[in-house]
This record gives C-alpha cells, sequence and structure tokens, in this order.
C-alpha cells in the first residue's frame, strides 16, 4: 500500500458559482424574455463558463494498494480514488455541510 496525496477540481465551488449565476440571472427580466429554450441554453453556457472558469481545487489523501500479478504491478481501485480524481461531486448538489445541519 502506498500513501499519496491527489489534487482535483473542486465541483462543490463548480456548483456554488453555478447557483449564484442561475439565481442571479432568472431573477432578470431577460429570463423571462429568453422563454424556457433560451432559460435552458443559458444556464447551460452558465455551467459551462464556470466549469471552464474554475481554479479552485481539493486534495485528499488516499492509500493506493498495489497488487503484483507475477510480470508488472496494478493498482487496486477503490472508491476513495474515484472520489479524489473525480473532485468532491456530490450528486445531490448539497455539501456535506448543509447535509449535516
Amino acid at each position: 500500500t502506498v500513501n499519496t496525496e491527489i489534487t482535483s477540481f473542486s465541483c462543490t465551488e463548480i456548483l456554488s458559482q453555478y447557483n449564484k449565476k442561475t439565481d442571479e440571472y432568472l431573477s432578470t427580466p431577460e429570463a423571462l424574455i429568453d422563454g424556457p429554450q433560451g432559460r435552458l441554453e443559458k444556464c447551460n453556457q452558465i455551467l459551462l463558463d464556470c466549469i471552464t472558469g474554475n481554479t479552485a481545487t481539493q486534495s485528499q489523501s488516499i492509500p493506493l494498494t498495489l497488487i503484483n500479478d507475477g510480470v508488472s504491478w496494478k493498482l487496486q481501485s477503490n472508491v476513495q480514488l474515484g472520489t479524489a480524481l473525480f473532485g468532491d461531486f456530490n450528486i445531490s448538489g448539497s455539501s456535506e455541510e448543509e447535509s449535516s445541519e
């Protein structure tokens, strides 16, 4: 087992910025004028802008298990590795802090 620290993007920050910017947009007369299709396109563009403009990161220390198959060493995948690689993505859109309140 090898311990390592992996740094990845922060989904929490991306979703926070997205929620803030879409709330701002949806409270304007422009959003009403745009109609459903226009709002969808604008919100998609806001999400894309939040993803590409994100500079926030998160780091996580995780153990990596290496298995020798007789020819080479193979990395055994685990949930912690996936979480570290794909950021702090939370499908519900709420952070752990919000869910613990």
